[in-house]
């Protein structure tokens, strides 16, 4: 009987571990993501610049944002990064390749894309 007990409980730590695997990851893209949703006003194409966003439990790509929110992307980043990840522990994580990103130009919107 406690040898199966034992089983069923390393049975339900190793699914507890996938769904906090994916948790860490949403949690960190969300932290970022706040920051790629904000005003993203521009003017000229030279007010948007790409920004790769990836850390490491984490990988978007890249994003084009207004270059007055590059910092506090950047910022964001690596806050997401060094508090967030570090909840990973032995979670295994795969970068995919990403497309080239376009070059960042100001929309007819007025928003950086």
């Amino acid at each position: 009987m406690r040898r199966v007990v034992l089983s069923f409980a390393v049975v339900l730590l190793g699914a507890c571990e996938g769904e906090s695997c994916d948790s860490v990851e949403d949690r960190a893209v969300a932290a970022v993501r706040d920051i790629v949703d904000q005003d993203q006003s521009c003017t000229v194409d030279a007010d948007c610049v790409v920004v790769a966003i990836h850390g490491r439990c984490f990988d978007v790509c890249t994003r084009v944002v207004a270059t007055s929110n590059e910092a506090a992307l950047r910022a964001a980043i690596d806050a997401a990064d060094a508090d967030i990840c570090s909840d990973y522990g032995d979670c295994n994580f795969i970068v995919l390749p990403c497309d080239a990103p376009a070059a960042p130009r100001c929309g007819d919107g007025g928003q950086c894309e």
